[in-house]
Formats: C-alpha cells, sequence, structure tokens
C-alpha cells in the first residue's frame, strides 16, 4: 500500500512539474525592428587595432619583464591614430599607465565613462599561427594578442568618437574615456583613475567596460540570440592551502607527507562544491529565455524552486559554465612541494582561484575552505582581489538606453542582464555609480570566446565594424 502511495505522490509531482512547462511560455515581442546602425568603414578600425596590437604591453604581476618605453609608446600611439580625438578632448595620463580623455559635452550633469585596458597577458610564439604581436591583418581578422581582450573596445570606442567629432556631432553629456594597462594584474591604475575624477568632482552617470556579447547559446537548451549585458560580477581571491611536516628520505615515507595532506584538502574542496545560489539577474534570464528552451530544460526553468536540489547536484557534479553561474568557484591551478623527487617536502601548498558569488564574500569562502580542511593538518589563508560587485540597475532610463543602442545593431537580440564570471576594472566604479555594465558589443561563439587568453586570439574586421557603430550608436543616445 506505502509503495502506491508514493507512486501517485509521484506522478502527481511529475505531472505538476510538466504543468508548469507547460504554461511556461514566453511574453509577447515587439516586432523586430530594421537595424539603425550606421555605416562605418570597417578597414578603418581594423588598421588602427592592428597598430596597437603590434606593441606588446604585456603586465606582470611584479612588474619585472614589463617594458615601460612601450606602455608610453601605446599611449602616443593612440594619440596619434585619433587626430580629431586629440584636439577636441583633454587628455590626462594618471600615474605610468593611466589614460583619461574629456570629451566636452552640453552638459557635465551626467556623465559617462567608456572604459578599456589595454595591457595583456603574456603570449609565447608557440602554436600561434601568426605571430601574437603581428597585428596581421588576414582572412578576414586582426591577429594578436590583446585583439579581443581588450584592444578591441579601446580603438572602436575611440573610432566612433573620431567619426562623431568629425561630423560635428557633440554628446548631451560629458563623456570620458578611462583607459588602464594593468588590468590584467589587478593593479593600481583604475582605482586612481576614478580618484582623479572624483577630484574633479566628476561623478559618472553611466560606466560600460568588456563583458559580455552577443551569443546564440546563452543558457543550456537555449537557441536564442541574446545580448548578454554584465550587470554585476564575482569576486576573486585566492586560496592558500598549506601544510608542514618533517622533512626526511623519501626512502621512509610517513603515511601522509605535506603534500599529501594538501591533496587530501584538494579532493574535499572538489568534491564538495558550494551551495546552489539563484542570484537575481540568474532568474531573470531564467524566466525570459526558459520558455524558448527546448525539453526538457524547459522542464528545468519553469521549476528551478522545486528542482533545485537536483539542479544543484547535477551542476556539481558536472562543473562548467552552467554550474558556475550558479555557485561560488574554487579552481585549483598551482601547487609546489619539494625541490627535490626523493626528499620529503618541509612544506607543501596549493592555490585555488575563488570566483565568489553576489551575496557572499571572501570571509565566508575562507570560512567554508577552512571547515572542509578541518583535521587534515592544513591551514587556509586567503588573498583577496575584490569582493562581489553590487548589482547595477536594469529598470530604469540608463538600461533601457544602453538596450536601444544593442538593439539598433542588433535587432535580433534580446537584451538581458547576466553575472559575469571574470574580473574587470569597472568593479571600483561600482561604490559611485548604480549604472554600471560590462558589454563587449562583440557577437561570437563559444569557440571564439576561448580564444581569449589562448593562442590564436584574432577579431573579425566584420565584428569590429560592428563594435563602432554600436558605440556610435550609444554615444549619440548620452
Amino acid at each position: 500500500m506505502l509503495w502506491w502511495i508514493l507512486l501517485i505522490l509521484a506522478l502527481v509531482y511529475i505531472g505538476l512539474l510538466a504543468y508548469r512547462a507547460l504554461r511556461f511560455r514566453p511574453a509577447p515581442e515587439e516586432a523586430r525592428r530594421p537595424p539603425r546602425a550606421p555605416a562605418v568603414t570597417e578597414m578603418a578600425v581594423a588598421v588602427k587595432l592592428s597598430e596597437l596590437v603590434k606593441l606588446p604591453t604585456v603586465s606582470f604581476m611584479d612588474g619585472k619583464g614589463e617594458d615601460p618605453a612601450v606602455f608610453s609608446a601605446f599611449q602616443e600611439k593612440l594619440h596619434a591614430l585619433y587626430p580629431a580625438v586629440a584636439e577636441r578632448c583633454e587628455r590626462m595620463l594618471i600615474g605610468e599607465k593611466g589614460i583619461i580623455y574629456r570629451w566636452p559635452g552640453r552638459s557635465g550633469e551626467k556623465p559617462s565613462v567608456m572604459m578599456s585596458h589595454y595591457d595583456v597577458v603574456p603570449a609565447p610564439d608557440e602554436n600561434w599561427v601568426h605571430p601574437p604581436f603581428s597585428g596581421a591583418i588576414l582572412d578576414g581578422y586582426v591577429w594578436g594578442r590583446g585583439s579581443i581582450d581588450t584592444k578591441c573596445t579601446l580603438a572602436a570606442a575611440m573610432e566612433a568618437a573620431e567619426q562623431l567629432i568629425g561630423e560635428g556631432f557633440v554628446p548631451e553629456n560629458d563623456i570620458y574615456f578611462c583607459f588602464s594597462g594593468d588590468e590584467e594584474v589587478a593593479g593600481p591604475t583604475a582605482p586612481a583613475i576614478l580618484s582623479a575624477l572624483q577630484k574633479a568632482g566628476v561623478r559618472p552617470w553611466f560606466v560600460l567596460d568588456e563583458g559580455g556579447g552577443i551569443v546564440s547559446d546563452p543558457l543550456p537548451g537555449v537557441s536564442r540570440a541574446c545580448a548578454q549585458i554584465g550587470a554585476c560580477e564575482k569576486g576573486q581571491a585566492e586560496l592558500i592551502f598549506t601544510a608542514e611536516a618533517l622533512p626526511g628520505h623519501a626512502s621512509r615515507p610517513p603515511r601522509h607527507t605535506a603534500l599529501g595532506q594538501v591533496a587530501r584538502a584538494i579532493r574535499r574542496m572538489e568534491s564538495r562544491p558550494w551551495p546552489l545560489r539563484y542570484s537575481p539577474v540568474f532568474l531573470q534570464m531564467a524566466q525570459t529565455l526558459g520558455p524558448y528552451a527546448k525539453w526538457p530544460w524547459r522542464l528545468v526553468y519553469a521549476n528551478l524552486g522545486p528542482l533545485r536540489p537536483f539542479i544543484s547536484l547535477a551542476t556539481g557534479l558536472r562543473g562548467g559554465e552552467f554550474s558556475s553561474q550558479l555557485r561560488t568557484t574554487a579552481a585549483f591551478t598551482m601547487a609546489e612541494g619539494s625541490a627535490a623527487t626523493n626528499v620529503l617536502p618541509q612544506r607543501a601548498m596549493a592555490s585555488a582561484n575563488a570566483r565568489i558569488m553576489p551575496g557572499e564574500n571572501s570571509k565566508s569562502a575562507r570560512r567554508r575552505a577552512q571547515r572542509i580542511a578541518r583535521g587534515l593538518g592544513v591551514k587556509v589563508e586567503a588573498q583577496v582581489f575584490s569582493e562581489p560587485s553590487p548589482i547595477s540597475r536594469t529598470d530604469d532610463e540608463v538600461w533601457r538606453t544602453l538596450c536601444d543602442a544593442v538593439q539598433d545593431v542588433w535587432p535580433e537580440a534580446l537584451p538581458l542582464p547576466f553575472l559575469y564570471m571574470a574580473c574587470t576594472d569597472s568593479r571600483h566604479y561600482s561604490r559611485v555609480c548604480e549604472h554600471v555594465y560590462r558589454f563587449s558589443a562583440l557577437a561570437w561563439t563559444k569557440e571564439e570566446r576561448a580564444l581569449m587568453h589562448s593562442y590564436n586570439e584574432r577579431i573579425s574586421v566584420k565584428a569590429l565594424g560592428r563594435m563602432q557603430a554600436f558605440y556610435q550608436c550609444l554615444m549619440m543616445k548620452l
């Protein structure tokens, strides 16, 4: 009898889930409007980006290995490539790597900030079809380190301003172009730029930095063109696991060496993913895009609450991009032990790169790691790079203005906020502005997104033209 009752309850439960999914339908959409993007000369911005890519502005955490002359050369090359901007806009150099251009508008009441960084990660020559700092324009692409991350947004924004200034356009409000040369190493330039703006009495009304783009696969099971606009970003910290033991000869090992103790902590951490957390931006994405999903994904998005334990289990076991949208993550990336293969390590260490969800913080991440490693003889410390950012507004005039500019260029794409999982310089602005967004204005596939920090980084000339068109549309609305 009990089995029959359980079976009936299970069937009722499944029936309710299916009923909710059947009623989970897309909201009525407005008729797709024709593109309103201005005509641009694609090759002009491509040639200028090529010149900027040729300068190897590689940044390092400790500054060693950097060439200050290259960063200075970049600043002067930028000034020379955009003569109209140079003539019309006041330039301020902040420290050794910061650049600000102020484009005066009719008013300074609602100033906007267009951000980018021009430093890049190292790029060994191996596996590149074209050398990483060649700036080659071949096969419809600009090749080289920084072409996507993110000298492209810098070049497109500057070219947009160059064209508009040449046409005699004056923005409604002041526009600031703020570029840093140490974003990849979480350097001090972006905070120094913000400090300079504040000293000048500038309180940004709108901030745009690199981030999401136009994708056709925004969620598993969903094939719908979407403009992913980062409304918040994860925090970042390094969790450092260390263990100490007596050194000795490897022929007489204890049951667990110091490195073995750390390995046990790693195993525990990887087998116990962080609890699931639905951020407000994820819920908005799921509510809007879920009705477009194929079965059984539509069933999942329609029942995020009832299916939460199953979603937590499945994503925790699999990991990957979707799981990273739903929880804090910790990826072990470095380890060290003994200096010789036949010597027991006196000290062993492993580091995990933690990406922290909004609603949590670095202290809670460290406490959880300490609980998991308890009893293993492992000490856990944290080096904090940034806390999770606040969630920017997506319900007012500023958000609608940004979305309108997106749809001028990509009318087929549905603008939606999302959680940006990397860290950007824009996080510094979140404490003074409630409209900080992360959008790279680039239509790209998952394979193209994987080119960031990898070899054969490149961007299509056509994509660059559309990026410039987006910036022109946006600047005319601000």
